[in-house]
């Protein structure tokens, strides 16, 4: 603040007190760093006496340690040779009282294996009357398993049955995709007309069962406790491997509510395909279109009289079963 509030008159004098302040702060910097030299020789010179001084200290502490390691040792082995003596006489006086426990419990342990043993005569006439009761078990067991084998023949019986009218449905349906491949000359084109706006008949009424069946929660259940992972396979005719498994009872109802509903869907088709039929113009009516017609109406009754037929044989196996349950 001093030196902002200098006023100069003149450039010169401005200079010559710069000047003349450079120099001072230079000599200042000067003893400065002559006092900085003079205290690091210092420094050190004392730096070098402690060092010195330390060392002659860890000499002396080392000397020292190694004379306190010297009386620890001998200490050491002092106790050792007083505890063996104590070791050796305890060591007699335990092996005196130790002859004196061991014939005491010679004793006691002939008494508790005169007990055990009576304790094993127990155990084995208990064990021979449970051996006595497994076999009887295992005896009528061995009975209820070939009462078990009479009801799996006859289970397998009805799935031949059922296999039986699974190929002939199959038979049909082949017998139908046929006669719809052959049809007659002048009924050809009228026919790819009513096949174009009403869709494919023949289609509806041969896997009207399949939709029905997947569709059936039912169905799905039959199927998942069957074990099938194939569902479309498995309830549809040619298909038909979860049905050949055996069947539970509840299984076996609910396969009786589904053929019964398929019942139900058939006759609806059916009067659907009278009702079309009669709604149809006459002029639009030719031998092609009957036939297919015809042949729609034939396969659906059919294909009721195999379900009916199905519905028949779950129903008596379900009833065989039921007797063999109740009358082994």
């Amino acid at each position: 603040s001093i030196m902002e509030d200098k006023l100069f008159t003149s450039v010169e004098e401005e200079c010559l007190y710069w000047k003349e302040r450079c120099l001072k702060v230079s000599q200042e910097r000067d003893d400065a760093q002559r006092e900085f030299d003079d205290f690091t020789t210092e420094s050190r010179q004392l730096e070098a006496e402690l060092e010195m001084t330390v060392e002659q200290q860890e000499k002396k502490i080392r000397d020292l340690n190694q004379l306190v390691n010297q009386l620890h040792s001998e200490n050491e082995s002092y106790k050792r040779k007083m505890q063996y003596s104590e070791n050796e006489t305890n060591k007699i006086d335990a092996d005196f009282r130790q002859l004196a426990k061991e014939n005491e419990k010679l004793k006691i342990y002939i008494r508790e294996l005169e007990q055990k043993n009576d304790d094993l005569e127990r155990a084995n006439r208990v064990a021979s009357e449970s051996v006595a009761e497994f076999e009887s078990m295992l005896n009528q067991a061995y009975e209820k398993n070939a009462l078990l084998e009479l009801e799996v023949d006859e289970k397998e019986r009805m799935q031949i049955k059922l296999q039986r009218l699974m190929d002939e449905a199959r038979d049909l349906k082949q017998e139908l995709k046929v006669r719809t491949l052959k049809p007659d000359e002048h009924g050809e084109k009228l026919e790819d007309d009513e096949l174009g706006e009403h869709g494919d008949e023949d289609g509806i009424v041969g896997d009207g069962v399949k939709s029905t069946l997947l569709s059936s929660p039912s169905s799905q259940l039959i199927i998942e406790r069957n074990g099938n992972s194939t569902p479309s396979s498995a309830l549809v005719p040619g298909g038909l491997g979860g049905l050949n498994a055996p069947m539970a009872p509840s299984d076996r109802v609910s396969t009786l509510n589904i053929v019964a509903d398929l019942l139900r869907r058939l006759d609806n088709m059916e009067a659907k395909l009278k009702a079309w039929k009669i709604r149809k113009p006459s002029s639009r009516t030719g031998p092609g279109s009957a036939g297919t017609v015809g042949s729609n109406v034939r396969t659906s009754l059919h294909t009721s009289h195999t379900i009916s037929n199905l519905h028949h044989s779950a129903g008596t196996g379900g009833l065989m079963n039921s007797h063999n349950q109740h009358h082994p």
